[in-house]
């Protein structure tokens, strides 16, 4: 399972009318302000590493991932404090394996050509420090070869969206990254997919003084199998909690206290 804690308030825009919808946001605007600081250094490894090996390099490739965070840390009082309203929030518990199977699954065509639905990946986040950077990257990037099987410049410098400074190691996050290319510029043939951000509905909200581009995800329903309200939160929330959901089609979803409230943490409602 992944698990992801939000405020209370972001519910009505994640689970909307039969369909699960998260913001991913891009990678330069994230909570680390120093997200993504590998990038510009592994540049100049990813060409070296293709030049040496006799493999394409393109100077003007560039990646810009959009992303959404989960964890493994399922009711942890760290993470309610961190990002569930320290206790008046919600998390929502996601089936790996489905979400695996209706988003991120690499097929085969009948020529024998990997085929994926999305340009989504879904990986662990490996924490790194001045000591361990390149041993934590390679790890990552054995992972990201291993599960995805892309072309190397797109692997070496895709990886960098998978790693992150251990100051936030105790997070424990897991990385939705929907991935982008050549910033808002798409260049290639006519017929070639759009995977620039001119193609990807950029739309934009504020946060203090700055402006955050964000994209929309949408998720199946199933994928959602269980809501456990933050420690702060009463009774009264439960029906209504009920309510929304049962108006906009989710079935099969588990609603339960926090281990860390007064009241029962076993499951009070099931949809």
């Amino acid at each position: 399972m992944l698990y992801h804690y939000t405020p209370l308030n972001a519910l009505l825009g994640i689970c909307r009318n039969r369909k699960l919808v998260f913001w991913a946001t891009r990678y330069n605007c994230l909570n680390d302000p120093l997200e993504f600081a590998m990038y510009k250094k592994l540049q100049s490894y990813a060409k070296e590493f293709c030049l040496d090996n006799g493999l394409p390099y393109d100077a003007d490739f560039e990646v810009h991932p959009y992303i959404i965070s989960f964890c493994k840390k399922r009711d942890d009082l760290t993470m309610w404090r961190l990002y569930g309203s320290e206790g008046n929030g919600i998390m929502l518990s996601l089936d790996y394996e489905v979400l695996e199977k209706s988003h991120f699954a690499v097929t085969t065509d009948n020529t024998g050509q990997q085929k994926r639905l999305h340009n989504d990946y879904l990986m662990p986040v490996e924490y790194y420090n001045e000591d361990t950077e390149l041993e934590k990257y390679n790890l990552c990037l054995e992972h990201f070869v291993a599960k995805y099987s892309l072309d190397a410049q797109d692997a070496l410098l895709t990886t960098c969206a998978f790693i992150k400074r251990d100051d936030y190691e105790i997070e424990g996050e897991y990385r939705y990254a929907r991935m982008n290319y050549n910033g808002f510029e798409a260049n290639g043939p006519e017929n070639m997919i759009d995977y620039s951000e001119m193609g990807m509905d950029v739309l934009y909200r504020t946060r203090g003084n700055s402006i955050v581009p964000y994209i929309e995800v949408e998720l199946p329903t199933n994928v959602l199998k269980e809501i456990i309200l933050g420690y702060q939160m009463d009774d009264s929330s439960v029906e209504q909690l009920k309510n929304v959901l049962q108006n906009r089609g989710y079935r099969d979803v588990i609603i339960r206290f926090s281990k860390y409230t007064q009241r029962s943490p076993l499951p009070i409602a099931l949809l």
